[in-house]
């Protein structure tokens, strides 16, 4: 069985001309899966689930919403550090980050997993400042000032916002400097 099945969309020009000009990864595949994943759980909603298959679709695109919500308040988050509070070389080691991941291990970057002693948090703020390697407390203090949050470490949907956020105030910016 084929994990994966081919089919063509069409775009209007402008909007295809303005995906080709992103210079950064982007999976446009998983982009469009996750729009058409939370359209169909709409639909089920609406008419009520026939199947269990119905009913696990639905339940997959309501789980990812909050997701969402947490991916944009981390890319809002992200923005604001990059235009008040970042410097250039923690930009840039962003971005290298970015560069050398390529658009596959930039997904799994912030995807949880068999991670030795740290989550997707810490090993961000290692990344960006390599001075804190190790050090939970900088990694803790630094997320509790731009995560707004006391309860030490945001969620990875956050943090891939928050990435994703100051690397488009950068990919603004750095031409000019």
């Amino acid at each position: 069985m084929a994990r994966h099945a081919r089919t063509t969309i069409t775009v209007p020009p402008d909007l295809k001309a303005r995906m080709e000009a992103v210079e950064e990864p982007v999976n446009w595949s998983a982009i469009a899966c996750r729009a058409f994943e939370q359209r169909l759980a709409e639909i089920t909603k609406r008419r009520g689930a026939r199947d269990m298959q119905e009913v696990i679709n639905r339940l997959r695109a309501s789980k990812q919403k909050p997701e969402d919500e947490r991916y944009n308040e981390g890319r809002e988050a992200g923005q604001e550090w990059a235009r008040n509070q970042a410097e250039a070389a923690e930009l840039i080691r962003l971005e290298k980050l970015r560069e050398h991941s390529g658009a596959s291990d930039w997904e799994a970057f912030f995807t949880t997993g068999e991670r030795e002693a740290y989550g997707v948090p810490q090993h961000f703020v290692f990344q960006v400042f390599p001075e804190w390697d190790g050090s939970r407390e900088a990694s803790r203090d630094f997320w509790e000032t731009q995560a707004g949050d006391d309860n030490g470490y945001p969620d990875d949907a956050f943090v891939r916002g928050f990435a994703e956020g100051a690397l488009e105030i950068w990919d603004q910016v750095k031409g000019e400097l």
